[in-house]
């Protein structure tokens, strides 16, 4: 899994093949946009602060499960968190200003 959360003009990633299991799709993703956070017990630990923007995000020829990736929004997940701590400050998320997948501008 890649995560980009910092600032990034262009990243490429290409002739990737990778296995997802079906038992944890689609709640697994190749590429996360934005800040992750982790389950321990009851209590989710994040930053809520942080925030990235990829200027652009070129795929080519990713393969998951041996098929083609045709929909970058099975392999893509933009996290956003808005005033996740209702103080007015705590937000944090990820964008990708432009996707391109196998040459073609699909966002």
């Amino acid at each position: 899994m890649f995560i980009l959360n910092s600032n990034i003009g262009c990243i490429s990633l290409k002739n990737i093949t990778y296995v997802c299991p079906e038992t944890v799709r689609p709640n697994t993703y190749l590429i996360v946009l934005g800040p992750l956070s982790n389950l321990r017990g009851d209590v989710e630990i994040f930053d809520p602060y942080a925030s990235g923007t990829t200027d652009t995000l070129a795929l080519e020829n990713i393969t998951c499960n041996g098929k083609p990736v045709t929909n970058v929004d099975e392999i893509v997940k933009v996290v956003a968190f808005d005033d996740i701590n209702k103080d007015g400050f705590s937000s944090g998320r990820g964008r990708a200003n432009t996707i391109l997948l196998d040459g073609r501008k699909v966002r």
